[in-house]
């Protein structure tokens, strides 16, 4: 059993598979703390989102600032519905990096009103000064129509 195959087995949504491989790693301690990672993610596949905020947690005690990983665990608080954990976590990530356009959109579907007028002003400069991916393209352009619908400005919407 090897990590790669555990990736690869996640890449096809093979999520049992892949945790078997990664708690037989676990269970030959290696130090590779990434398979906390992978089972925080497996986990979560799985719905099993106690097991996932677990390993998240380890995962994070040795990468604090992971912000993939601090993003899934706040999808995680997010999904079982401890909604003010989630916001916090949104809110560290954006501490941590200001660019990270889906912690924006993780805040907005919190609560509309939870985007202030400075964080509009962190997409608009990540829209002018960022190449980014479609996803978070069209989540940034999401945001930033929301901003003026808000507004009543429908034709910049």
């Amino acid at each position: 059993m090897n990590f790669l195959k555990g990736q690869k087995f996640l890449k096809q949504k093979e999520f049992v598979k892949a945790l078997e491989i990664f708690k037989k790693l676990e269970k030959k301690n290696i130090k590779d703390k990434r398979i906390f990672f992978y089972l925080g993610l497996v986990y979560f596949e799985l719905n099993k989102y106690d097991k996932s905020i677990n390993y998240y947690n380890k995962f994070l005690k040795d990468q604090p600032n992971s912000i993939v990983a601090l993003y899934n665990l706040a999808l995680v608080k997010q999904f079982i519905g401890e909604l003010k954990q989630a916001q916090e976590i949104y809110l560290k990530i954006l501490s941590i990096n200001k660019s990270y356009i889906r912690a924006y959109y993780g805040l907005y579907l919190l609560d509309t009103n939870f985007i202030n007028d400075e964080m509009f002003q962190n997409l608009i400069r990540n829209k002018n000064n960022y190449k980014l991916n479609l996803y978070d393209e069209g989540l940034l352009n999401f945001l930033l129509s929301k901003k003026e619908k808000k507004e009543k400005e429908y034709k910049k919407e």
